[in-house]
């Protein structure tokens, strides 16, 4: 009987592990996603872009995105108006460069407001973040 006890116990251990993981992978996934975006809108807000200027300065970061995730989020910020699609032809090849639209100034403002919040209170307890310049 006590063997049988260890072994619910330690299943029961590993199942409630494998369920914490699954749930930590879910949110970094969720999290890198709304960064992703963070980062595209503010980019456009420098300057015109474009996907694969995009992808090597998020490459440049360490954050890997495949042209399968980028291009489906460049297309979902032009649908909710955040970003404007322009066609430019540079060396004989289309390209589509995406400019931030007034919609989306104001969606990164409030977004960089909330996120400053956020961050001061979970990076650094609360307490006022500094830099030393």
């Amino acid at each position: 009987m006590p063997g049988r006890l260890l072994t619910q116990q330690l299943r029961k251990r590993y199942m409630s592990n494998r369920d914490l993981i699954s749930s930590q992978g879910l949110m970094q996934r969720a999290f890198l996603h709304g960064v992703a975006k963070l980062f595209v809108l503010h980019r456009a807000g420098q300057g015109p872009v474009y996907g694969g200027a995009l992808s090597k300065s998020l490459r440049g970061l360490g954050y890997h995105i495949s042209p399968g995730s980028l291009y489906p989020l460049l297309h979902a910020l032009e649908r909710e108006k955040l970003l404007r699609c322009r066609i430019s032809v540079t060396r004989g090849r289309v390209r589509k460069y995406y400019e931030l639209t007034t919609k989306g100034q104001s969606c990164l403002t409030a977004v960089r407001e909330e996120l400053a919040g956020l961050v001061q209170e979970i990076i650094f307890n609360g307490k006022p973040c500094t830099v030393d310049r």
